[in-house]
Parts: C-alpha cells; sequence; structure tokens
C-alpha cells in the first residue's frame, strides 16, 4: 500500500477513535465556564450587549479576587449564574451613578444563585437603587449572600437596591446605609422576598463608626472644607477684580498707585437693580462724554483748521483733508465700538444680579437649615458630623455670596465707567501691584 495512503487512513481512524470516546457537547455554546479573574472580566465585557446572556448558564468553578481591578458592574444579565458556592471577593465600586451592584440589572427570566459576594458598594452622584449583588432586580436571586458595606442616597439593600422579581435564601452581614428606602436585603421591593436573612446593621451608629475608622464621612467633611478652600480663593479674586478697576479709576484721578486703596465689603442684604434698557438716550450720554471721542474732534477740528491756511503748501492741505476724513471713519467706527459695548456692560449687570439674587437665596435656605439643625443636635437627632457639614455648606454659600456681590458691583462700576466717557484698559499694570 502507498506510504500516503498508509498515512492518511490513519489519521482518519484517529479522528474516528477520538470523536467516540469524546462525543459533542450540543450545549457548549450555551454554557460559560468562568475559572480565572480574566474570565470574569470578559464576561462582565460580553454582558454590555442585553442580548448576550439570554439563555446563557455561566458557570463559576472557582473563587475569584477583585481586589486592585477597575471593575465595572455587570450591565444586564437575563441568563442562569450558578455561583456554586464561590466567593467573588474584593467587590469596590465608588463611582457615579445609580443601580448599581455586582450585576447592574438582572432581567426578568435571569437568574443568580449560589454566590458570595465580599466587598464594598459606595458610589457618588445619584445613588439610587444600589445593592451588594444587583442594583435592580428583575429576575430571580437565590441562595445567595453579600458582606460589606453599601452606601446610597435611596433604595438601598445589602442584597439589592429595587426588587422587581425573586429574592429567596439569601444573606447580608456589614454595614448598609442610606437616607430613604433602606434594608438589609432589598432598599424597595415590589416583588417576592422569602427565607432571607439579615445580619447587617442598617444605619445602626453608622456615621459614629464610619468617623471612628476615618471613612467616609472624614472624607465628605474634607471636600466641604476643600469647597470652602475654594471658594475663599473665588471671593479673592472677586475684590480683586473691583480692586483693579478703582485702580483704574483713581488713576484716571490723578491718585498714587501705591496710595493706600481700601475697598469695603458689599452689602449683602441691599436690593439688587437691574440694568436700564438699552437706548439712544444711554448711546449719546456714553458718546457725548467719550474720552476717544472727545479727542478724535479736536483732531477733526484742528485738521479743518490747518487746510484753510494761506501759507500751506498744495500737499500739506491735502493730508489736512485727508486728517479730516480719517478723523471721520475713526469716529463712526468708535460709536459702533461703544453702542456694542454699552450693550454687553448691561448684559453683564443683568447677568450679575440674577446670579447675585441667586446666591442669596442659596444662602438664606442654607442659614435657616443650618439654625434648624442646631436645635435638633440638641435633642440629640442629629450628630457633631451632620451638623458641621452643614456648617460648612453655610460658610460655602456666605462666600459665594459675597463673591456674587463684588462681581455685580464690578458689572455697575465698569458701566458707569463707560458712561462717564472713559473705556481706558489698564488693568495689567497694576496686577502685579496687588498683593
Amino acid at each position: 500500500m502507498h506510504k500516503g495512503l498508509k498515512k492518511g487512513i490513519a489519521v482518519l481512524a484517529a479522528a474516528v477513535l477520538f470523536c467516540g470516546s469524546a462525543p459533542v457537547d450540543i450545549y457548549a455554546a450555551n454554557t460559560v465556564t468562568i475559572s480565572t479573574r480574566k474570565d470574569f472580566l470578559r464576561f462582565a465585557k460580553n454582558c454590555t450587549l442585553d442580548s448576550w446572556s439570554a439563555g446563557k448558564t455561566v458557570v463559576l468553578t472557582a473563587d475569584i479576587d477583585l481586589g486592585r481591578v477597575n471593575f465595572s458592574p455587570i450591565p444586564i444579565f437575563g441568563g442562569t449564574f450558578e455561583g456554586n458556592g464561590h466567593t467573588i471577593s474584593g467587590l469596590n465600586l465608588e463611582q457615579d451613578g445609580s443601580q448599581l451592584g455586582l450585576f447592574r440589572y438582572v432581567a426578568e427570566g435571569g437568574v443568580v444563585k449560589n454566590l458570595k459576594v465580599e466587598g464594598n458598594v459606595t458610589p457618588g452622584g445619584s445613588r439610587s437603587s444600589i445593592g451588594g449583588i444587583v442594583g435592580e432586580n428583575n429576575g430571580t436571586i437565590t441562595g445567595c449572600s453579600f458582606d460589606g458595606t453599601v452606601e446610597g442616597k435611596d433604595t438601598v439593600g445589602g442584597i439589592v437596591g429595587k426588587n422587581k422579581g425573586e429574592v429567596r435564601e439569601c444573606s447580608a452581614s456589614g454595614e448598609i446605609h442610606g437616607e430613604l428606602s433602606v434594608g438589609g436585603i432589598a432598599g424597595e421591593n415590589n416583588g417576592f422576598l422569602a427565607e432571607c436573612r439579615n445580619e447587617a446593621d442598617v444605619n445602626t451608629e453608622y456615621e459614629e463608626k464610619k468617623q471612628e475608622l476615618g471613612f467616609s464621612t472624614g472624607t465628605d467633611l474634607s471636600e466641604k472644607k476643600l469647597a470652602v478652600s475654594e471658594g475663599a480663593k473665588e471671593l479673592q479674586s472677586a475684590k480683586d477684580g473691583l480692586t483693579l478697576l478703582k485702580r483704574q479709576l483713581d488713576d484716571l484721578m490723578g491718585r498714587e498707585i501705591d496710595e493706600e486703596l481700601i475697598i469695603t465689603p458689599p452689602e449683602l442684604t441691599r436690593t439688587i437693580e437691574t440694568a436700564p434698557a438699552y437706548s439712544e438716550e444711554l448711546l449719546k450720554t456714553a458718546t457725548d462724554k467719550n474720552y476717544k471721542l472727545k479727542t478724535l474732534r479736536r483732531d477733526k477740528q484742528q485738521a479743518e483748521a490747518d487746510s484753510k491756511k494761506n501759507d500751506r503748501y498744495d500737499g500739506q492741505l491735502k493730508a489736512s483733508r485727508v486728517d479730516m476724513q480719517l478723523a471721520d471713519v475713526s469716529t463712526e467706527e468708535e460709536k459702533v465700538n461703544i453702542a456694542n459695548d454699552l450693550k454687553k456692560k448691561l448684559d453683564a449687570i443683568n447677568t450679575a444680579a440674577a446670579e447675585y439674587q441667586n446666591k442669596k437665596d442659596a444662602n438664606s435656605k442654607a442659614k435657616i437649615e443650618w439654625e434648624q439643625q442646631q436645635k435638633s443636635a440638641k435633642l440629640g437627632l442629629v450628630s457633631a458630623v451632620e451638623l458641621q457639614a452643614l456648617e460648612l455648606q453655610y460658610e460655602q454659600t456666605e462666600m459665594e455670596l459675597s463673591a456674587a456681590a463684588y462681581a455685580y458691583d464690578l458689572a455697575w462700576e465698569e458701566y458707569n465707567m463707560l458712561m462717564n466717557g472713559t473705556t481706558l484698559d489698564i488693568y495689567d499694570v497694576y496686577k502685579s501691584k496687588l498683593s
């Protein structure tokens, strides 16, 4: 027999023998096995498509550690996730958003079972429908447990934030914290709960524990203190802007630049006025007093006088007539510039007035809330940390109000300067002079 033919027969026989000993699994396409962190991250990415998981069975065959991994929650799952009693640990979700947990959504018909999850789900932003395992459940969660910290604003639960499906034989331990609709198993239940056990602290001495451990309470306060610090910088910037303008006005009046200049803090409770409506009368006032137009008028008068002198050569007379024409063109251009500048100044006043009023209202609201909570604190209804946060919030609105008042004064000062005939910009000259 030919050598090539013999070899072909041998290969064919081997293939037949292999197929006979390992029959093809017709369900392999619908079964996903997860044994490593890499497998799990690939699975999570695949679930970005809501149709991918439908009809699939996902089997966890080993414990998975998500520590030190930038993990994004599984977007949507509609198949069957079999945990086999394994643990997914190191979960740490801190991004902004809502509907957050290991799974964001479990769709109708989806099943998550026999899974243990350990970690922290403490997002920022809107923080609604927050759960240790599922943000919003429309399927079935059974035989699962969560151990760790879950924190949100509303609809917060150890297993699921918002439940519209079934939750059976699940347990939660650790810390669960929220402001509205908070539960050890489910924050809000519009479905079915059965045979579940909660061992987590739900808003129980939570703020005190966080403060002792140096968790988010300290962070929250630090952020508020930073906001106050940034507000102080903005306030100083607004004050400096008004100072620069005052320097400009003083320079026009011949005042020495090194003389002490005191900027009186604006009256915060005064009546806020909007700008007058733009009109030809306002424009006439601005143009009649404008120093550039006065200079152009004098230049034209001088050129006109020179053009009538008998002792001038023809070239000199022609130049004088050209100067007259240039003065006319420059005058018209400057009038257009003044009109546009006037409109901008009026708009700036109205914008600053609206912002001033908004900050005034916010400050008044913050003050009332702080004063009310001081009374609650005396009754033990509000923690010292919460009270300090409100005080910082009030302080921030106070500085924002002052900055808005300075900006309002600056807008009026710039308008008044234009109406008094000056548009000279010498701000940069004095920036280095200010401490």
